[in-house]
Order: structure tokens, then C-alpha cells, then sequence
């Protein structure tokens, strides 16, 4: 299972980037708060998307806030300034307002696998 929020390939500041390589999700903080890939990564959850365990992964994203929950008792909640920005902040690129969703198999090489997602639902919740 693999799907990727954020990214845009240094196009703008504000891009938080959630990872899913198995069996963990990574969360990344965006250009905001540097640069660096090793300081970048904010948080680590671990057998997060383990196959034999987890069937279900949701994920809650709105501004400078992260939740990731699985039906195998998963629930952290991660709330950082180099999160998401999503309140029509001003970027490079315009005002953020958008959230890019991936839900592929990434094809194999040395550094990346993936296995693919089953399937997706996507809904709008309110975040309180």
C-alpha cells in the first residue's frame, strides 16, 4: 500500500508529504522548515499499513494537522507548523487550497516498492 499527500517537486513551500511504504507511514514536513530529507521526516508510525493486520487506514488531513488511524488501534494525531497549509496561505504557486491524493503501485526499483492499494473512499469530514 502506498499513497503520497503533498509533493510538488519544489514548486512551492507548503509541501507536507505523507508516506505509506510498508509497513509504516512517514510523515514529512514541508520546505517551511527546511530542506533537508533526513530533517524533513517528522514522524515515523510503525506497522502502520502491516498487511496481515491492517485492512483499513484513514487518514485526516486539514491544516498544520495530521490524524492516521487502522483498524488495528492506530490512532496519532500530529499537529505541526510544517504541516498541511491549507487556509489560503500565500506560496509560490498561489494560495494553498489543495490536497494532491496518489493511490498507485509504484513500479520497483532498488529504493521505492510498492504493493498497491485495493481500494479508496474519499469523504469531507468536519474537523472538530
Amino acid at each position: 500500500m502506498l499513497f503520497i499527500l503533498g509533493g510538488d517537486f519544489n514548486d512551492q513551500q507548503n509541501d507536507a508529504e505523507i508516506h505509506a511504504i510498508h509497513p509504516n507511514v512517514a510523515v514529512y514536513s514541508s520546505d517551511m522548515c527546511g530542506t533537508d530529507p533526513v530533517l524533513k521526516r517528522i514522524a515515523v508510525h510503525l506497522d502502520a499499513v502491516q498487511n496481515t493486520n491492517v485492512s483499513h487506514v484513514t487518514l485526516y488531513v486539514s491544516d498544520k494537522h495530521v490524524r492516521i488511524t487502522n483498524d488495528n488501534g492506530l490512532d496519532e494525531t500530529l499537529c505541526h507548523k510544517c504541516l498541511f497549509a491549507l487556509n489560503n496561505q500565500a506560496d509560490a504557486g498561489g494560495s494553498n487550497q489543495d490536497i494532491y491524493l496518489a493511490l498507485n503501485r509504484v513500479i520497483q526499483t532498488s529504493q521505492r516498492r510498492g504493493a498497491g492499494v485495493c481500494s479508496a473512499r474519499l469523504s469531507w469530514m468536519c474537523p472538530w
